[in-house]
């Protein structure tokens, strides 16, 4: 239960982040990056008595009333969650703090800093198994019918939101919005990654004992223990081998440092990690 509310508590930091990004800098400055929010911008110039937030309501449901019947229920609880809640926020963000011009004149300036929120907010998302829905369900849709591949897409839906948006709005907002896209992708990429980094620990110790409990009971990873002999000194040593979260990393070494200061360690970046106590397969 703690872990459940702790994730939905990401989640919604993360949908806040893109919500603040959609109604600050996207509806003011008539920027469409694709997905549902920037089908909702282009909607709401044609029909200003609908709120972005109202459009993008009405546009999750009919996807997911689609999806429902095309894909068949193939969408999680937090995929539904994020989706409305997302709606939800945009809506009263427009109620409460409505923005009638744009908050500066630098259009790129804006953009970049739409880039770091929205990215932000969807890494956050993504990193608890979330989607904001939207053109996900319509790259489903493409698959299954038509063999793309979910990433490409996502990309021709957005692209083709894009284009509409240009005979809307203009080809230099169009062009803008062409560079959002891509700049989300990478900028989303690489906070997941940054996230996702964890440390892989070798130490070569003579106080194995000690070091293995404390990563056992007090930090509660798992770690593998083997033999290794010393090409030099012919001595035998134990070796742990361990994978630590970043900030683990630091309590490992404090701890080492008090119980064998002569221990050898090495620290190696990965990427990804999947199994217990990590990344489910």
């Amino acid at each position: 239960m703690k872990e459940t509310l702790k994730s939905y508590l990401i989640i919604n930091i993360g949908l806040l982040l893109v919500a603040m990004e959609i109604n600050f800098i996207m509806i003011p400055n008539n920027l469409v990056t694709g997905g549902v929010s920037g089908l909702a911008i282009v909607a709401n110039h044609l029909m200003p008595q609908l709120s972005v937030g109202a459009i993008m309501v009405l546009c999750n449901i009919v996807l997911f009333i689609l999806g429902f019947l095309i894909i068949g229920r193939d969408f999680g609880a937090k995929t539904i969650y994020c989706s409305f809640m997302l709606s939800f926020l945009v809506w009263l963000m427009q109620e409460v703090c409505p923005l009638s011009a744009p908050l500066m004149d630098d259009t790129l300036a804006q953009l970049i800093i739409a880039v770091f929120l929205s990215s932000t907010g969807m890494a956050l998302i993504f990193k608890q198994n979330g989607s904001t829905g939207g053109t996900d369900i319509i790259a489903k849709m493409l698959n299954k019918f038509f063999g793309i591949g979910l990433g490409k897409g996502v990309l021709l839906s957005d692209i083709s939101i894009i284009l509409f948006s240009m005979a809307i709005f203009g080809v230099r907002l169009g062009i803008y919005g062409l560079l959002g896209v891509l700049l989300n992708g990478l900028v989303i990429d690489y906070i997941l990654k940054v996230m996702s980094t964890n440390k892989e620990v070798v130490i070569i110790t003579s106080d194995c004992r000690n070091i293995k409990g404390y990563i056992l009971d007090t930090l509660g990873r798992g770690a593998t223990v083997y033999n290794a002999t010393g090409a030099y000194t012919d001595d035998e040593k134990e070796v742990l081998r361990t994978v630590l979260p970043k900030n683990e990393l630091v309590k490992l070494k404090r701890f080492i440092k008090a119980v064998d200061s002569n221990a050898f360690i090495t620290v190696t970046d990965i990427n990804e990690t999947i199994g217990e106590g990590y990344m489910a397969l």
